[in-house]
């Protein structure tokens, strides 16, 4: 009980709802749905921690509810996730340990600017080799 009236004295309750009620809209309309959904999860780890620690049966089954609704969601996203979960990403111009291209590479978007990776900037050569 001390807890919650420290966030709400404190005003942090506020900006909690605040992303609470920004994501959930998001959400919603169905735009940055993947980062909203990356956005509300601690929140609601930090709900049902919250509950186990004031003993209420049905706050608990609420606050895991939503993070089982919550993850759900992110499993329906899994594909723009993808490239956050890999072992070892590939940076444009990288070569994998199969000699496999990244997406760039392949032509699959030309409009974006290629940023180097820092293994490449390093082994440059630099103005005085020359």
């Amino acid at each position: 009980m001390q807890l919650m009236t420290a966030l709400v004295h404190s005003h942090l309750l506020d900006v909690v709802i605040a992303i609470q009620l920004v994501t959930g809209a998001l959400i919603l309309v169905g735009v940055f749905v993947p980062v909203a959904l990356c956005v509300v999860m601690p929140i609601s780890v930090c709900a049902a921690f919250w509950e186990i620690l004031d003993h209420q049966p049905l706050g608990l089954f609420l606050g895991l509810a939503a993070i089982a609704l919550n993850g759900l969601l992110m499993l329906a996203y899994i594909d723009y996730y993808k490239g956050v979960l890999q072992r070892r990403a590939l940076a444009v111009g990288d070569k994998g340990e199969r000699g496999e291209k990244t997406a760039s590479q392949q032509g699959s978007d030309t409009t974006r600017a290629e940023i180097p990776s820092p293994a490449r900037i390093s082994a440059a050569p630099s103005a005085k080799d020359t």
